[in-house]
């Protein structure tokens, strides 16, 4: 049994989360001080494993990540918060900087989670700039589509409803719009299906005039091969809604008129399926510095050998008398000749 001041801490515990509401949400019969105190024991847990991933600074937390995985359903309530206060946070342009977020998502992600979608999508309903300058930074610019995917999984309606809504934010489009491609790349859609998808989504962005949006639908539109898409994509040329350089309307056409291979290599790897934190996140640059090569003292160089002493020109004339005759051959004497040279 559990001494008496131990039931009062539990007990305040116990009224704190009735309070909330959040009692219901756990299967225990709390006159049990077993259960009670089991409750306890994994609530403390949870916040001393988070607290272990938030302050890991540059060592990859491999135990914390291992424990996370082993509270599971108890966490996840716990990273679904992370991801709103980030969210919140970021709102007033204030970035979050200890990496819980990255974290977080990529847990989410591997669980499944599917009850921490909403929470994922508000958050990428930040405007475009702020979603990946104060919320997820560069590191999951590339990683975000692939775990909506997991998430979402293959449920056509959540991708529907939002990219066929006009006024749903851009950026969220954007990465709907990249999730759907995991859905070709594992073959869960033929292309024809999804290029008929891609169709309906880019006449709404046109209409919207969404550049970003529709950029992205006009070079994934391209793996459909189907010249009746031809006359839509001239439109979004027209309507300058193209970002410049990222693909020409002669390609897009050639594209459309003749299956190019190289657009299907472009799909996402779907064997990067998300399903495992540590090998998405362990390789990450901020894990892994780089060593500094020491620095190698810059040594001046060396001194030319001390230069031989110069030795006056020699006479070409040897040594001769005043009155003998001059060494030049001239006939007459050395005093009159040479000497005054």
């Amino acid at each position: 049994m559990i001494n008496k001041a131990c039931r009062e801490g539990y007990a305040e515990t116990y009224r704190y989360w009735e309070n909330d509401g959040l009692i219901d949400n756990f299967g225990f019969d709390f006159e049990s001080d077993s259960e009670l105190l089991a409750l306890h024991v994994k609530s403390q847990e949870s916040h001393r494993v988070l607290w272990d991933i938030k302050n890991c600074e540059s060592t990859f937390p491999h135990g914390a990540v291992q424990k996370v995985r082993e509270l599971h359903d108890w966490i996840i309530p716990n990273l679904i918060e992370i991801v709103q206060d980030a969210t919140a946070y970021a709102r007033f342009h204030v970035a979050n900087n200890d990496g819980s977020i990255q974290f977080a998502v990529h847990l989410l992600a591997e669980f499944q989670a599917k009850e921490a979608l909403p929470a994922i999508l508000d958050s990428l309903s930040l405007p475009g700039d702020d979603l990946w300058d104060y919320l997820y930074g560069d590191g999951l610019y590339e990683s975000m589509p692939g775990i909506l995917n997991r998430l979402i999984g293959d449920e056509q309606d959540c991708y529907d409803q939002h990219l066929r809504d006009p006024n749903a934010p851009e950026a969220l489009q954007h990465c709907l719009a990249q999730a759907m491609e995991y859905l070709v790349a594992r073959k869960v859609v033929s292309v024809e299906t999804y290029g008929s998808w891609l169709r309906d989504y880019l006449e709404i962005a046109i209409q919207s005039e969404k550049e970003r949006l529709v950029t992205e639908l006009v070079c994934n539109i391209c793996i459909s091969a189907n010249p009746d898409y031809i006359p839509l994509v001239r439109s979004a040329f027209e309507k300058d809604l193209v970002t410049e350089g990222m693909i020409l309307l002669e390609d897009a056409e050639r594209d459309l008129k003749t299956p190019n291979p190289l657009r299907m290599k472009m799909l996402p790897n779907p064997k990067r399926d998300f399903s495992d934190t540590v090998r998405e996140l362990s390789k990450w640059a901020w894990f892994n510095p780089t060593p500094r090569r020491p620095v190698q003292p810059k040594l001046l160089p060396p001194l030319p050998p001390p230069s031989k002493p110069v030795s006056p020109p020699a006479n070409p004339f040897p040594k001769a008398g005043r009155n003998e005759p001059c060494p030049c051959g001239s006939g007459k004497k050395y005093k009159v000749c040479c000497l005054k040279k």
